[in-house]
């Protein structure tokens, strides 16, 4: 028995020293978490979560602002570009003709005082007013 004895005390002590020895009986211990520690996991996981979608939705709006002001910037530069070169006819230019746009009913209403077409079909709401300042500039030349 004092042999049994000894062995299992010199095997203990063996494995306190190894620094696998503690490391292994830490991995067989089951590790119980409390309720609270659990709903803080749980609620620290959700938070995170937000946070990166709140970050995704900032970046897709960074994203769509800058998609849209790529897009007004050429037509600004268009604008610019046009207003250098001659004046209409009725002495504006064209760039703040292009910039002050007017509301869709008043474009139809107009377009139907000139008894033109009010849509074609596929036809934009730019296109509209086009073709309306194109008419209104037809009836200017021939009252001319």
């Amino acid at each position: 028995m004092d042999l049994l004895r000894l062995e299992i005390e010199r095997k203990r002590k063996a494995a306190a020293l190894e620094p696998s020895g503690g490391q292994q009986q830490a991995k067989r211990q089951k590790v119980y978490k409390t309720r609270k520690e659990l709903e803080e996991e749980r609620l620290a996981e959700e938070q995170r979560q937000r946070e990166q979608e709140l970050q995704a939705q900032q970046q897709q709006q960074q994203q769509q602002q800058q998609e849209q002001q790529a897009q007004h910037l050429p037509r600004e530069a268009e604008g610019l570009a046009s207003s250098t070169g001659s004046d209409t006819a009725d002495g504006s230019s064209s760039a703040a003709q292009a910039r002050t746009t007017l509301p869709v009913d008043e474009v139809k209403r107009r377009l139907r005082a000139f008894d033109e077409v009010v849509t074609f079909f596929g036809e934009s709401d730019l296109d509209r007013e086009r073709r309306y300042a194109a008419a209104a500039g037809q009836c200017q030349q021939q009252q001319q």
